[in-house]
């Protein structure tokens, strides 16, 4: 890939959020991040039910 096109792609990232939306869209990170936060939550209550008892 060319240094001119990697150089637009990431300035596509930088200023076009429907271009980034996509561009994690495409690669699945959207679902990963749900599946990360999920686990967050239920460490978070947890730590808090442990502290708590």
């Amino acid at each position: 890939m060319s240094t001119s096109i990697k150089r637009r792609f990431l300035e596509l990232l930088d200023k076009d959020e429907e271009f980034r939306l996509a561009v994690v869209g495409k690669l699945g990170v959207t679902d990963k991040l749900d599946r990360l936060q999920q686990t967050t939550d239920r460490l978070v209550e947890e730590v808090r039910a442990l502290s708590e008892g």
